[in-house]
């Protein structure tokens, strides 16, 4: 059998801070970081592509979000996982742009890309 004997008030606070700091380095590994990604979709004279529909597909689970391009070609994309590879293309009137790799060791906080659609 086991005897405990009484813990003196400086131990229970050394045992206290123990588990605080064990509690506060889980909670800062487990954070997440995000960024941005917009920018524009262009013809190939340069016009910008109104309502071009632009996508954003995770690799790893091959979701997709979708955002469709302002009067001025325009799209954004906010709390984009950074632990996370993307691809990122655009496509209007049947024709699609090239695919942009967007890699998780990429750390910039936002990121701006001109997608070129083609015809």
């Amino acid at each position: 059998m086991f005897k405990f004997s009484p813990c003196s008030v400086g131990c229970k606070a050394l045992l206290l801070l123990s588990l605080w700091a064990t509690t506060a380095t889980i909670s800062v590994s487990q954070e997440q970081h995000f960024r941005e990604v917009s920018g524009s979709v262009r013809d190939q004279h340069g016009h910008p592509l109104n309502k071009a529909i632009v996508q954003l597909e995770n690799e790893d689970t091959r979701a997709l979000e979708t955002y469709i391009a302002d009067g001025d070609g325009a799209f954004h994309f906010k709390h984009v996982s950074s632990d996370t590879d993307y691809e990122v293309w655009a496509r209007f009137n049947g024709k699609e742009s090239k695919k942009f790799a967007l890699s998780k060791f990429n750390d910039k906080p936002s990121v701006t890309l001109r997608l070129v659609v083609e015809f």
